[in-house]
């Protein structure tokens, strides 16, 4: 399993010309509203079938507006999408566990209640992330933005915790960091075809240590611990940046962007408070309450 992808530059990178369904041998994780729109118009095909030689997996954030576009039998859902590779696959890692496949799929579900709403719950239990989940599980190489988006301003969005939940699902997985800056160039916001021209810089970062991954397993299973998960492997991917910045806009402006931003953290900071605790003797102690910082979530 990635973390951060992007059809281009991994073509690039695999020294591919364009993507196929036998070319591309990873999965992309994308949303169903951008990568798989309804309508009979041209643009509309074209995406569909970009979609279709790019071997995606879609996913939505429909919790957002309720549960309003979310399958209401995510199982048989993601069951209509298997292709005959995927079924092969999936049918002998169920097999290998002694179950029948609804049974295996069913191991990927986010138990309800434990302090999440039903539409989150929900969301966590949508097609897509169970694919996703399926998928790493029977062996597949799958791609993930754990920000959930691409960013308007160069700066890393915060983490989200569906990457968390296939990473909670899926321990065997070498989670590899990537970081890239360009492709905003390469494919703006908003633009229908790539700008030629443009350079990519890429930095493949070490598979995250399993045992650091499996400690925050060991918590209960919900929204908080999918999240540290997330946190965790967008820290990996985060370490990744300083040089990655460097190559792309130049040592002094990376370095000034990087100031930029620890300065910004610092500011939103709550302030360090001290208490001045009662002599203990002749002596006097100063105690300091120094906030901590949020414990990261496990992801796969």
């Amino acid at each position: 399993m990635s973390l951060f992808d992007d059809p281009l530059v991994f073509l690039a990178l695999l020294n591919l010309h364009f993507p196929s369904e036998k070319s591309k041998c990873w999965y992309s994780t994308a949303c169903a509203n951008n990568f798989n729109p309804d309508g009979k118009g041209f643009g509309a095909r074209m995406t569909r079938y970009f979609s279709e030689c790019a071997n995606m997996v879609f996913l939505s954030r429909a919790y957002k507006r309720g549960d309003e576009g979310l399958e209401r039998d995510p199982i048989q859902d993601l069951l209509n999408r298997f292709d005959e590779r995927l079924e092969r696959r999936a049918s002998g890692r169920a097999a290998a566990l002694g179950l029948d496949i609804e049974r295996y799929i069913q191991t990927f579900l986010t138990p309800w209640g434990r302090g999440m709403s039903p539409g989150k719950v929900q969301t966590f239990n949508q097609a897509g992330l169970l694919e996703a989940c399926v998928r790493i599980d029977s062996g597949d190489w799958v791609h993930f933005f754990p920000e959930g988006g691409r960013s308007r301003d160069m700066h890393l969005r915060p983490a989200r915790p569906g990457v968390g939940k296939v990473l909670y699902h899926t321990p065997e997985a070498r989670v590899v960091p990537i970081c890239f800056y360009g492709t905003q160039d390469v494919m703006p916001v908003g633009a229908r075809f790539p700008v030629p021209g443009k350079k990519v810089r890429v930095s493949v970062g070490d598979p995250i240590d399993l045992a650091d991954l499996e400690k925050i397993r060991q918590r209960p299973e919900n929204a908080d611990t999918y999240l540290a998960l997330s946190r965790l492997a967008m820290d990996h991917v985060a370490a990744l940046r300083p040089s990655v910045l460097a190559r792309y806009m130049g040592a002094d402006d990376a370095a000034k962007l990087l100031l930029e931003e620890a300065q910004m953290r610092k500011a939103m900071e709550p302030p360090r408070q001290a208490e001045t605790v009662r002599p203990v003797g002749h002596v006097e102690q100063a105690a300091f309450d120094v906030p901590g910082a949020a414990a990261h979530r496990r992801v796969h």
